[in-house]
């Protein structure tokens, strides 16, 4: 819920936040400042890397708006799964188990 409170905040103070132009170029430290809570937040490089890569994708792809990967599914949410996993590499949690392929589609 946190994450939420504090992408909410931001988001009102800067609306362009969450394009993909905006995501794809934000800074580290622009980042930290945003989640800044009482306690470190694991693996927050790897999720500002995540989120430049989730922007440069929208703009490559979506026109740099995220609205377009719903609309693309047309309100069918298999279909918003799929394009979730094919285009965003981050969401696309697959391992292998006894030589299947097992995804784990649960990216909070």
């Amino acid at each position: 819920m946190a994450l939420f409170v504090a992408l909410g905040l931001a988001v009102k103070k800067e609306p362009n936040l969450l394009k993909g132009k905006t995501l794809a170029q934000v800074s580290y430290q622009k980042v930290v400042e945003i989640l800044k809570g009482k306690r470190p937040i694991p693996l927050l490089r790897e999720r500002w890397e995540c989120l430049k890569e989730l922007g440069e994708i929208l703009e490559n792809k979506f026109a740099g708006d995220f609205l377009n990967v719903f609309f693309a599914a047309k309100n069918d949410a298999l279909r918003l799964t799929q394009l979730l996993v094919d285009n965003f590499p981050n969401f696309n949690d697959v391992s292998l188990g006894r030589g299947k392929k097992i995804a784990f589609y649960t990216r909070d």
